[in-house]
C-alpha cells in the first residue's frame, strides 16, 4: 500500500496512517464501487472491498473505542464482536486499549436476538442505544446480555447517545460503520468529524442505497488522506467546519 496524500510514500504502516486525533472523534467508514454501489450481488458491503480496504477496515477498528452501527446493518452484515488479530491487538494495547472495541447497536424497535454471538460471545459487552419509547420487554431481555442505554424519548437521540458513551463509559474514538441512514443522521446533526471512504475498482450496476441517506443538507468535506492499493483508492475527508 502507498500513500499519495498528504505526502507520497511507499510501503506505509496502515495502522499509523489512519490514526485519529486525540480526544473525541467520530468517523464514518464506507466502501463503494466506482458507480456508487455500496453492496455486492449478495446485498452486503463486505464483498466490495479488496485487501487494501480490509487492512484499513481492521486498522480503523483497532483505533476505535466503540463501533457504532445500525441494527439493520448489523443483521445484514452478520456482525459479531470485535476480534482484532494478535498484531493489531498488541498495537491497540500499546495505545492503552487493552480490550476489544465495544459494538454499539442503534435500535428503536429492539428487534434483536439476545442469543446472537454479538451478545453471547463479546469480550467487551455489546451496547444497545435505544429510546424510551422502545418495547420494555425487549429492553429487559437485552439488558441481561448487553448494556442498554436510553437516549431520547420517541426516537434515538444520537447526540445524547454519543454524550453518554463519552461521559459514562469514556468511549471517545467512535467508528460508525453504517448504514446509510445512521450515517446521514450523524452528518445532518453535525456529529461526524470524518468520512473514510474506499473506492473499489469495480462497477456493480444501478440500484441500492447510497453511502449516506436522509441528509438534511449539504455537508462540505476536506480531503486529508489518500492511499492506494491495487487500484483501490482509500480516502479520508474531514468535515469542513466554520472557524
Amino acid at each position: 500500500m502507498r500513500r499519495l496524500l498528504p505526502t507520497a510514500a511507499e510501503g506505509i504502516d496502515v495502522y499509523d496512517a489512519v490514526r485519529p486525533p486525540a480526544g473525541h472523534w467520530v468517523r464514518v467508514n464506507f466502501v463503494e464501487s466506482l458507480d456508487g454501489g455500496v453492496v455486492d450481488a449478495e446485498g452486503r458491503s463486505g464483498g466490495l472491498g479488496g485487501a487494501g480496504d480490509h487492512a484499513v477496515f481492521h486498522a480503523l477498528r483497532a483505533h476505535a473505542d466503540v463501533v457504532l452501527v445500525g441494527a439493520g446493518t448489523a443483521r445484514q452484515e452478520r456482525y459479531g464482536p470485535h476480534r482484532p488479530g494478535p498484531e493489531l491487538a498488541a498495537r491497540r494495547a500499546a495505545d492503552g486499549r487493552t480490550a476489544p472495541a465495544a459494538i454499539a447497536l442503534v435500535s428503536g424497535k429492539l428487534d434483536l436476538d439476545p442469543r446472537a454471538a454479538l451478545f453471547t460471545q463479546a469480550v467487551t459487552p455489546t451496547i444497545v442505544l435505544t429510546s424510551a419509547a422502545s418495547p420494555a420487554d425487549e429492553r429487559r431481555a437485552l439488558a441481561e446480555v448487553a448494556r442498554v442505554m436510553v437516549a431520547g424519548d420517541e426516537h434515538v437521540d444520537l447526540a445524547e447517545g454519543l454524550r453518554q458513551l463519552r461521559a459514562d463509559l469514556g468511549l471517545d474514538s467512535v467508528l460508525c460503520e453504517g448504514g446509510p441512514s445512521l450515517a446521514g443522521s450523524l452528518f445532518s446533526a453535525g456529529l461526524a468529524d470524518e468520512l473514510c471512504l474506499t473506492l473499489a475498482p469495480a462497477l456493480v450496476g444501478a440500484g441500492g442505497p447510497r453511502i449516506v441517506e436522509r441528509l438534511a443538507g449539504r455537508v462540505d468535506l476536506r480531503l486529508t488522506r489518500l492511499l492506494e492499493a491495487e487500484g483501490e483508492l482509500l480516502l479520508a475527508y474531514e468535515v469542513a467546519r466554520e472557524p
